[in-house]
């Protein structure tokens, strides 16, 4: 079992999952270049161009600070509908997330509250993804006009 979970080897390291992730997030506030830091300071912009090869700019984005989202997708170029796969793509991952908003406030509190929460919010996030991917696909195999569209798609 020592193997599995190396957290366990020895006495002075912490002993389970939990207390790891509480031990990490209290020495990453130690390090020190945060030191004395009281907030951290954010700037967020978006902006989109066509490009000289293409008429269609198939770019999406979106910038939520209320949800502290933040999404870029890019429709793979030259596929069909490839500006219908990134928009889609961009707005259930927005949907799913915010149905979860309340999954994502314990990221807020102290150490023990964001250990806790930080799992659960990558689940809802990596479902959210999972929904947009489901999504894409099914409007492609759907609507013969979009029969291959795809994106990228950062969060």
């Amino acid at each position: 079992r020592a193997d599995e979970e190396p957290w366990r080897r020895s006495p002075t390291l912490p002993s389970t999952k939990r207390e790891l992730e509480i031990d990490k997030l209290e020495r990453f506030r130690r390090h020190k270049y945060f030191r004395g830091v009281q907030a951290l300071m954010k700037q967020v912009g978006g902006l989109s161009d066509v490009g000289r090869r293409r008429t269609l700019n198939e770019d999406a984005f979106l910038i939520d600070d209320e949800l502290g989202l933040y999404i870029v997708a890019d429709g793979m170029g030259g596929h069909a509908a490839g500006e219908v796969a990134s928009r889609e793509a961009v707005d259930i991952v927005r949907e799913t997330v915010s149905r979860e908003r309340a999954t994502l406030e314990g990221l807020e509190g102290s150490s023990e509250q964001v250990a806790e929460a930080l799992p659960k919010a990558l689940r809802v996030l990596e479902s959210a993804v999972q929904a947009a991917t489901y999504l894409v696909f099914a409007m492609g195999e759907h609507d013969p006009t979009h029969y291959g569209m795809g994106t990228t798609l950062s969060a």
